[in-house]
């Protein structure tokens, strides 16, 4: 019971946080904070150790953060917000560490199908990201469940 309830609260807060990414490009920090207790609470009901699910945190938050700092220089512009970074250590609590590459790669696919959708129809140059977070993550979930993975 208790696992279906974070689940359910994980998709509601998910579904606030697209929905006031696609309003105002911005995601409060009480909902990304909101989605990483989520995370802790996961943690200790399926008993995953504490320190993996800080690593793949840390390690998310530490690459997403490294690519902004890389194409800021590069593009001279950002490419992902302090809340997408965020977010993506927030989601990494609720991943394993072999998961992280499976996410990274279905985020990357989900950005650019997301990016070219919303910058043909809208010709709006930035996009907002959290769509493509959730959208790999829930691909990687699909992945799990039908054990593609």
């Amino acid at each position: 019971m208790i696992s279906y309830t974070l689940w359910g609260l994980f998709i509601l807060t998910a579904l606030y946080l697209i929905y006031t990414d696609l309003r105002t490009y911005c995601l409060p920090n009480t909902a990304v904070g909101f989605v990483a207790t989520l995370g802790i609470f996961h943690v200790f009901y399926h008993h995953t150790p504490l320190a993996q699910a800080l690593f793949c945190a840390a390690l998310l938050m530490g690459l997403t953060y490294s690519l902004k700092l890389y194409y800021e220089k590069k593009i001279k512009a950002p490419p992902l917000g302090g809340g997408d970074i965020k977010l993506f250590g927030a989601v990494g609590l609720w991943l394993s560490p072999q998961d992280i590459p499976w996410f990274l790669v279905s985020v990357g696919m989900a950005g650019i199908l997301w990016g070219a959708l919303w910058t043909r129809i809208l010709q709006k140059r930035i996009f907002p990201f959290s769509p493509s977070i959730y959208a790999g993550y829930g691909i990687l979930c699909i992945a799990r469940v039908c054990k593609w993975l």
